[in-house]
């Protein structure tokens, strides 16, 4: 299994946002001095915090048009930007060898 269900926030349950940055250093705190990832589709919002944190950031691509969100705005700021980009979460397999 590569996620514990103690290692996953559904920030509703968490009682913040999704965008909260205490569902970040929740992560933080628990495993200290580890390096973090952050995967999402939202380019107006999914990003801002991790990047600022200095987390990993990918960017799940729509090929398939079955992500939430659509695309990107070409004019949003580098803040919002992810690291990285990939097209499946097969292309992450290799992150959590």
């Amino acid at each position: 299994m590569w996620f514990e269900k103690d290692n996953i926030i559904i920030s509703e349950e968490f009682g913040s946002t999704k965008t909260d940055e205490r569902n970040f250093l929740y992560f933080e705190d628990r495993y200290p001095g580890c390096r973090y990832y952050y995967i999402g589709d939202n380019i107006a919002k999914d990003f801002i915090v991790p990047n600022k944190l200095g987390w990993e950031t990918y960017c799940l691509r729509d090929s398939s048009n079955q992500n939430i969100h659509k695309g990107s705005s070409p004019d949003c700021g580098s803040d919002k930007l992810p690291g990285h980009f990939v097209d499946s979460l097969l292309d992450l397999a290799g992150l959590f060898r």
